[in-house]
């Protein structure tokens, strides 16, 4: 004689709500914007040292994570956050706030990395700065292929990854 089995308590965290990516803040929201973040990290800004622009990069990404903000401001906090990494030659760091970008906001992703790693290999100096975006132009091959992506698109990402 089957018995039936006592529920189960979930012992998973609930799945996140799925939203769709909100569109891009208007140019004169994102200028008040950019005016607030600047206004809120201005120490932060003032040192234009590589580790100091990292450690604002990840404090703009925490920020924006937190969904504390108005939208406008979150977008901004995340741009912000990218170009920080992007000065530091950090472009696990931009990355990641592109990626956020993307999942928050109606923008493209892939084309953002691509931007970022051209934007970066222009101030690479170091062994590892070199190291990282090859990483990051073979890690954007991988995805355009996948993605079934133009050949133009492709040929460009595999420039990026050499």
């Amino acid at each position: 004689m089957p018995t039936s089995l006592p529920a189960l308590p979930a012992i998973l965290p609930a799945p996140r709500p799925t939203t769709r990516p909100l569109p891009v803040p208007s140019a004169k929201a994102q200028a008040e914007a950019r005016m607030l973040v600047r206004n809120t990290f201005a120490d932060a800004y003032k040192n234009p040292s590589r580790d100091a622009r990292r450690a604002l990069a990840t404090a703009l990404l925490h920020r924006a994570q937190t969904g504390f903000d108005a939208a406008d401001v979150r977008y901004t906090l995340l741009v912000e956050s990218r170009d920080a990494a992007l000065d530091a030659v950090d472009i696990v760091s931009a990355t990641a706030a592109i990626g956020e970008l993307a999942r928050q906001f109606t923008v493209d992703g892939r084309a953002l990395r691509f931007d970022a790693i051209q934007r970066s290999a222009a101030k690479a100096v170091t062994e590892a700065d070199y190291t990282a975006l090859a990483s990051a132009g073979m890690s954007l091959v991988d995805e355009a292929m996948t993605a079934a992506s133009s050949a133009d698109e492709v040929a460009a990402a595999a420039r990026l990854g050499m």
